[in-house]
């Protein structure tokens, strides 16, 4: 089997050692700052399968309405300042009524390598950390799953394969709240709130009522009021405001077996984890690498 190597610790690279436990991740000790924020939730019972997971119904609407491609196109062209054909479609996410689950990481969860990367370098497939006692590890297939912004300044050649795009991107922060909740529930109900209003920088509220707890959890545009209040709870890039643009990149990098894997490692805000689960299956399977 060849030597797969990942990058990055958040859910990308979960999901990607749980289909192939021989894998081996490098990365920080705790979990990236995504996944120490919030609820987590989702429809795929593919993915849901990986993770410590309960069942929930989810309840989508944008304010406060039932989603149309009319209201999916005003909120879409809010958040991401732009009109694309894509958004006419009415995408998973956004169904009135749907069954998902709850999720989160295994907390036992930890890279096999601790430590920081230096550099990599793709002539002679080789990744160079800073410390730790380890100083490189080869490999046959790299995957990568932290922001491409950040990766493309690690790799050791000419970065003009970029074609010098800028990575436009707006920093988010959560605001979490839990109350008790009277009647406990045996499945979790889970209201997702999809806000256009240009007037507020809360973009998706959140609110779910699983067992005796019920959570409130708003999303925001980073402001300098929201810096201030919530200076603890950013998430950094959070939403990016370009994306296209990259994958000539990518399939350069995926022709010298360098994978990207995730939203921000492709930088491509249309990628849900159901398609990162989807690629990564797609992945192995293209080197021919199973349990």
């Amino acid at each position: 089997m060849p030597k797969v190597i990942i990058l990055g610790c958040g859910a990308s690279a979960y999901i990607v050692k749980s289909l192939y436990p021989e894998s081996i991740i490098i990365g920080k000790a705790s979990l990236t700052p995504t996944f120490s924020l919030g609820l987590h939730y989702i429809h795929n019972k593919n993915v849901a399968r990986l993770f410590p997971s309960e069942p929930l119904f989810i309840t989508t609407v944008i304010d406060g309405q039932e989603a149309t491609e009319e209201t999916i196109l005003k909120y879409k062209k809010k958040i991401y300042g732009e009109s694309n054909r894509r958004y006419n479609n009415k995408p998973h996410q956004f169904e009135y009524c749907s069954v998902g689950y709850k999720f989160d990481i295994d907390k036992s969860f930890r890279p096999d390598i601790e430590g920081k990367v230096k550099s990599v370098n793709i002539k002679d497939k080789v990744v160079l950390l800073e410390g730790n006692g380890v100083s490189e590890i080869s490999y046959d297939i790299l995957i990568n799953t932290i922001p491409l912004n950040i990766f493309e300044f690690l790799l050791e050649e000419d970065r003009r394969w970029s074609k010098d795009e800028t990575y436009q991107f707006s920093p988010i922060c959560v605001h979490i709240e839990q109350h008790p909740h009277i009647s406990p529930m045996r499945i979790g109900n889970l209201v997702v709130n999809y806000l256009s209003n240009p007037v507020t920088p809360i973009y998706r509220e959140v609110t779910c009522y699983h067992r005796n707890i019920v959570t409130y959890q708003s999303e925001h545009i980073l402001t300098d009021n929201c810096r201030n209040s919530w200076t603890k709870a950013v998430i950094n890039p959070g939403k990016l405001l370009n994306s296209g643009n990259y994958e000539y990149f990518v399939s350069i990098l995926r022709n010298r077996n360098i994978y990207c894997l995730g939203r921000f490692a492709q930088w491509d805000n249309k990628i849900m984890l159901e398609d990162v689960y989807n690629d990564a299956v797609e992945i192995l399977l293209d080197n021919r690498i199973t349990n």
